[in-house]
Parts: C-alpha cells; sequence; structure tokens
C-alpha cells in the first residue's frame, strides 16, 4: 500500500514539473554614447513634475551629465514586482533626498529612490514609500564623492537585494510598484542628482498577452492534475481496504492512514516544489 502511494504522489509531482514553462523578459541597456541613445525619453526640469529648460540631456565622454538641474524620463516602466536596476554612477555631490534614480509614482505615493535616498552621505541603498508606510535598505559603508562605482539594484517578488560592484550590501523588503515610471535625477520634490551615469540596464520580468494565456493555462492543468492525483489516491485506499475485507484480515492489520491526511501531505509536497520551480524560473540576471 506504501508503495502505491509514494508512487501516486511521484507521479502528480513530475506532472507538476512538467508543466511549468519559462517566460519572456523585457530589457533595455542605455549606453549614453550619445543624445541618440536616450530616444524615446522626455527631459524635465529641476522636478519631474516641472518643464525641461534643456532640449537635450548632457552627453560628456560616452556618461550622462546630471548637473542638478534637470531630470529625464524613461519611456520604459516597472511592470512586474521582479526586476533588476544597475548602473554606474559618481557623485559630485551629496544632497540629501535626491533620487539618483526614481521608480514608481507620488501621487499616490507609492516609489523607490536608489541612491543615498535621506542619507546625508553617500550611503547606497533604497528609500522607499507607499502610503504611510516607509522602506529603508541601505549599506552602512559610506562611498566616496568623484570616484565611479556600479550600484545594481535586484528586486524578486518586493525583496530587494543591493550590490555595489558586484558585492552584496544590503537587503529588504520595499513595496509593489507596478505600473511606475522610471525618472533619472529626479522626483517631485527634492534636489535633483549632480554627478555621472553610464550603462544604465534595466530587466523586467513581465508577461505578453499569449504568455498570460498560457499560464492560464498551465494553471487550469495544474488544477487538474492535483484532481486526479487526490482521486488516484483514493481509488488505491479503498481498493486496498476492499481487498482486506475480502481476505478477512481487516482486523489483524494496523489501521488505516487517514486518506484525508495522505492527500493533505501530497498537496503540500507538491505546492512547495512548484513555488521552488516558480522561483527559479522568475530568478533574473
Amino acid at each position: 500500500m506504501k508503495k502505491k502511494l509514494i508512487a501516486v504522489a511521484f507521479a502528480a509531482t513530475m506532472v507538476l514539473a512538467g508543466a511549468m514553462t519559462a517566460f519572456a523578459s523585457t530589457e533595455k541597456t542605455y549606453t549614453f554614447d550619445d543624445a541618440s541613445s536616450l530616444e524615446g525619453a522626455t527631459l524635465t526640469g529641476a522636478k519631474a513634475t516641472l518643464e525641461a529648460t534643456y532640449t537635450e540631456p548632457i552627453i560628456e565622454d560616452g556618461k550622462l551629465v546630471m548637473d542638478g538641474t534637470y531630470g529625464i524620463l524613461l519611456p520604459e516602466t516597472i511592470d512586474s514586482d521582479t526586476y533588476t536596476v544597475s548602473f554606474k554612477v559618481s557623485y559630485n555631490a551629496v544632497t540629501q533626498h535626491t533620487a539618483t534614480i526614481f521608480l514608481g509614482t507620488w501621487d499616490p505615493e507609492s516609489w523607490l529612490s536608489l541612491g543615498n535616498g535621506w542619507q546625508t552621505t553617500l550611503i547606497p541603498g533604497i528609500w522607499a514609500k507607499s502610503q504611510d508606510t516607509w522602506y529603508d535598505v541601505f549599506s552602512t559603508t559610506a562611498l566616496e564623492t568623484g570616484k565611479e562605482y556600479e550600484f545594481k539594484y535586484v528586486v524578486e517578488n518586493c525583496v530587494a537585494t543591493v550590490y555595489v560592484d558586484g558585492v552584496e550590501v544590503a537587503t529588504g523588503n520595499v513595496p509593489s510598484i507596478i505600473g511606475g515610471p522610471i525618472h533619472i535625477g529626479v522626483n517631485a520634490w527634492d534636489t535633483p542628482f549632480n554627478g555621472t551615469i553610464d550603462d544604465l540596464y534595466i530587466y523586467v520580468y513581465n508577461m505578453t498577452a499569449e504568455e498570460e494565456e498560457a499560464k492560464a493555462s498551465e494553471e487550469a492543468s495544474i488544477a487538474e492534475s492535483k484532481s486526479i492525483a487526490a482521486s488516484q489516491l483514493l481509488e488505491s485506499i479503498q481498493a486496498n481496504n476492499a481487498s482486506r475485507k475480502d481476505d478477512g484480515t481487516t482486523s489483524e492489520k494496523p489501521a488505516d492512514i487517514n486518506p484525508v491526511v495522505i492527500v493533505v501531505i501530497v498537496v503540500v509536497v507538491v505546492a512547495v516544489i512548484v513555488g521552488v520551480l516558480v522561483a527559479s524560473k522568475k530568478k533574473k540576471k
């Protein structure tokens, strides 16, 4: 009987694992070789809400120069709770509350400020807010102005990890900002970023309409597989009970395992495996 139960559980797990597939993602790299690399972007004034006074961004030596008087709205949006933003950056000056990269909206407030955030020194991390809740994900070490670093922010299902030059310096929870725009150098309230940015990389895990349909189909398949597995398990238990009744050995054998308990165990094991598979499929660069 135990062998039959194990076989049924294993078969259900294999069916669910086989049903999982990876969905496509979108990505964009801004090299800032010249002004054309920002095609589709919109310049702003010294606040994200103000009109630009410049007609083109400042590009020097293959880097985006932000002089503290303007910002840039990119055409991409954060359409998922799983994404990566990385860039090379050098600060000419550090001002409190300045956003090096600003993700999300200010009305209603649901945003992430990448850079030094509310810090008065160059301590890299994430300062974020969603409605009345604040979030801090910061390093404990201050960096130098005038020196170039590579900042990388990896967010997986609203859990963020911050890297500086490839070394993890902080991790913590951040709010969901699905649909939020991306600004360089400005937010709606504070002093603009003053420094240079290069090789801005944006990766967002998302799905097309076709992939959404495929996902729905997979979810239906998973639900059906669970139902089949549970039915097979119950049928196996019933057949075993009937066999024992027929040969008159029921009273001499240990009591049957409660079928409900077995089904719950199988479903929990399968759910854990599926969760691990989904997380591994969504992992980013």
